[in-house]
């Protein structure tokens, strides 16, 4: 078990599969992925990581909160939507 869950530092070698829910520009966010009951793939993404990439492009972290709620979690639905771990 890993004492602290970073994103991973490259995934540029994973190959993400056709049936998960991507969110572009948020790679360098991605902690893993794990299986739903009938074996599809779901991503696993930091939400501090999504955080703070947000705050990067220039907003406060409260602003960068409501984009995520509103512009990310709202649009991520259907049986393949990634799964946001707080940390």
């Amino acid at each position: 078990m890993r004492e602290n869950l970073e994103p991973e530092d490259n995934f540029d070698g994973y190959e993400i599969p056709d049936e998960c829910f991507l969110l572009e520009g948020y790679d360098e966010c991605i902690l893993g992925h794990t299986f739903d009951d009938e074996g599809k793939t779901i991503l696993i993404y930091s939400y501090d990581a999504i955080i703070d990439a947000i705050v990067d492009t220039g907003v406060t972290e409260e602003e960068a909160i409501v984009i995520f709620d509103s512009e990310i979690a709202d649009l991520c639905i259907g049986d393949n939507r990634p799964i946001f771990l707080y940390t």
